[in-house]
């Protein structure tokens, strides 16, 4: 099998920006493939039209999905070890 230079192979997280044309996809058949991928323990995604970021935390067998909207919540990417507002993800971002 041919690897692709820009893909990787065992991802711990995944996190994607929501477009019109593809948030279905994104949400729907997309994250059950991802959910294939026995490395992956959190897939995020950013909605670009406001101010909403999900996120789906593997727990065992089960997915929790999380919800924050409010520009003065923090994300946190457990496995990155990294926590940011969302006001500083949507800095500069007008709805």
């Amino acid at each position: 099998m041919e690897k692709k230079p820009n893909s990787i192979t065992n991802p711990k997280v995944i996190i994607e920006v929501l477009s019109k044309s593809t948030a279905n996809y994104d949400r729907g058949d997309k994250f059950y493939l991802y959910r294939q991928l026995e490395s992956l323990e959190e897939y995020i995604l950013i909605d670009q039209e406001k101010a909403q970021i999900d996120i789906n935390k593997r727990q065992g067998n089960f997915w929790e999905l999380s919800r924050i909207t409010q520009l003065e919540e923090q994300l946190e990417v457990v496995v990155l070890g990294v926590t940011i507002k969302l006001a500083e993800i949507y800095r500069d971002i007008e709805f």
